[in-house]
This record gives structure tokens, sequence and C-alpha cells, in this order.
């Protein structure tokens, strides 16, 4: 597995250029939805090179990698979405303008999602007396004062306060869409691996079996699963370049490219186009 700690060193190395670079730096929209995926990215690169160097001695440690590379995954399919949407807005015609607005859109409803659910679940806590109104009432009150830009102004009732972005991108939905796109039908099957990997997420009759694999299967997936994280890395850069236009963001896209192009496949320097 020593490749593979290798691509993780430079997944973690690549990605925390990135973030130093902008750390305390004024970013929103596209960008700041590209670092946050990048961040996660670092963080799971991280975590995982721990149990990938551990992993042959003690097998049982493939399991909580699993669980990292399954979110990983389902971070970049969202990130295939909005490149996929750049991608169809230029083929179609659309001006740069018209492209980015849309993705915008997209970015915003991914990032409402989580509080979305967020006030769903405070509305439960308090149906069933697990909170009283004045809590349910404070803490809508917070998250619509802390998140004007995703939650409309709460009125103070019994209502939760309505979202400004509503958009359901599960994995399944993501999938779904990017396997109707020729272009991106092979990138799409990473859902395989992601829905493989559900499995240690969600316990079920066939944990026991996926638990239980053959040592060797599961050694080979997890370096499969590496390099796509390592794609990943290049794909956030490819859209940062696009919409955070500077010599940094070129650079880190060219150095991504580069380690696919000589590490990943073997080439030499130059042979890919990108």
């Amino acid at each position: 597995m020593q490749d593979t700690v290798v691509h993780l060193d430079y997944i973690i190395s690549h990605t925390e250029t990135s973030i130093r670079h902008y750390n305390g730096k004024d970013v929103d929209g596209i960008p700041f939805f590209c670092l946050g995926l990048l961040e996660r990215l670092h963080a799971s690169a991280k975590g995982l090179k721990l149990l990938i160097e551990n992993v042959e001695g003690d097998p049982y440690l493939e399991y909580s990698a699993g669980l990292i590379i399954r979110t990983s995954l389902l971070d970049f399919l969202t990130l295939l979405k909005a490149y996929d949407m750049q991608g169809q807005g230029i083929e179609s015609g659309k001006t740069s303008e018209e492209v980015e607005t849309a993705l915008k859109l997209y970015c915003n409803e991914v990032f409402a999602d989580g509080l979305d659910n967020t006030l769903t679940y405070i509305k439960d806590l308090r149906s069933v007396g697990s909170i009283t109104d004045d809590d349910m009432r404070r803490t809508f009150g917070n998250l619509s004062k802390n998140y004007p830009r995703f939650i409309e102004a709460y009125t103070g009732g019994e209502q939760r306060p309505a979202m400004k972005f509503k958009g359901d991108h599960s994995g399944k939905k993501l999938f779904k869409a990017l396997s109707q796109r020729p272009v991106m039908k092979e990138l799409a099957k990473l859902y395989d691996t992601y829905l493989f990997f559900s499995k240690y997420d969600h316990f079920s009759i066939m944990s026991y079996d996926v638990i239980r694999q053959d040592v060797v299967k599961q050694l080979e997936r997890l370096r499969n699963a590496v390099k796509q994280m390592i794609l990943f890395d290049f794909i956030i850069c490819s859209l940062l370049k696009d919409y955070k236009k500077d010599d940094f963001t070129v650079a880190q896209f060219i150095s991504a490219g580069a380690y696919i192009e000589t590490k990943i496949f073997g080439l030499k320097p130059g042979t890919l186009k990108y």
C-alpha cells in the first residue's frame, strides 16, 4: 500500500497549500464552495493515511477507511454535478454570466440542505417534548440570524422559518443525472464505490458479508478509491481556476494534472491536454 500512502501524501500537501493560501482571505460563491470541498478532502486524506499505513497489519481498519471514503466520494459526486453544469452551459452557448448564475444557485442549494434538515430536526424535537417552545423559537431565531443568506427572517411563530434555497441532491439523484451525460457517464460510476461503502455506514444483513471480504479485494478497492480522490482534487482545482482567476489557482491546477499524468497514468509530462 506504499504507493497509496504516497498518493495520500500528495493530496494532503497539495490541498494544504490551497488552504494556507486562502486562509483569512475573502472568498465567496463558487470558490467558497470548492474550497469547502477541498478542506474536507484534506481532512479525509489525513485520516485515511493513518489507517492505510496500518491496514495490512490489521484488516479491520479497512472498515473505518471505507467510512471516510464514502464521505469523500459523495462530496466528489456533488462536485461533479457542478463541473458538468459548467460543461453543459458552455456547450449550449450560454454566456459565462448565465453559467455562473446557475452554478451559484446549485452551490447555495447544497449549502442550504444541512440547514433545512436542522430546522426540521428542531421542529421534531419540539413535537416529542424534548425542547420547549422557547427553546425552539430561540434556535429558529438564531439560525435565521446567523444564516440570512439561506433562511428567511423568522417571525417568531410556531412555524419554522422558510428556506431561500431548496434542492434535493442525494447521491442517487446525482448519479442518475450524471449518467445521462455521455461525457460524464464513466466518472458517474464512482457511485458504485460510494454505494458499496454505504453498506459500512448502514447496518444490515449485508454488513456481515462486507466486513469479511477477501483482504486482497479490500486493499485493491482502497487503492482505486484513493486514485479517485486525486481526480477529485484535480477537478476542484479546475473549477477554482475558472472562478478565482489568478496565478496560484492555475499553478495548483497544473500541479494536480501533472501528478495524475505521471504518477497515476505513468505518462511523460505534457502527454495529456488539460
